[in-house]
């Protein structure tokens, strides 16, 4: 794709804005992008709005940064400048650091989403559970032979699960 600003460029640079609930994107090349104030992540995260946001806790994680993860070996200071995590363990060695850093960024440090329209998104009953809640019913409608099925059939899947 070519510079939106320049066109002439390939742009390498990829601009997401939201302005009053108004959404536009840019596509730049890197010249465009420093011209237009626009100088990568890392700048982001060291001197722009991120950057004033994790200064205050950047000064608190000496240790942090000097600790590294032992899967893939990243510094925390690395993940700061870079804003990206080296693994997905980096999210349980740096947790105390990086959660108020994600809490001031995005408002909350666990991800609340919204389901599918049209989706069922609770996990499916086990049989165990099933064949419980048949059992209810049996009892309640006093129909004991097939209660007394149900309660064998419950034992025999309880004792083979442990």
């Amino acid at each position: 794709m070519i510079c939106q600003h320049c066109h002439t460029k390939p742009a390498t640079t990829h601009i997401r804005t939201s302005i009053n609930g108004i959404a536009q994107e840019k596509m730049l090349c890197s010249e465009c992008a420093t011209k237009l104030g626009y100088n990568g992540l890392s700048s982001m995260f060291t001197g722009g709005l991120l950057g004033s946001l994790l200064q205050n806790d950047l000064s608190g994680t000496t240790a942090a940064g000097a600790v590294r993860c032992p899967r893939c070996g990243i510094r925390f200071e690395e993940v700061v400048h870079s804003g990206k995590v080296g693994c997905a363990d980096c999210y349980k060695h740096f947790h105390d650091a990086l959660t108020p850093m994600i809490e001031k960024a995005h408002g909350k440090a666990s991800h609340v989403g919204k389901k599918p329209s049209g989706v069922d998104c609770t996990p499916p009953k086990s049989k165990i559970d099933q064949l419980k809640e048949e059992l209810a019913q049996a009892i309640e409608r006093q129909e004991f032979e097939r209660a007394a099925i149900l309660r064998d059939e419950i034992r025999a899947r309880e004792g083979s699960a442990q």
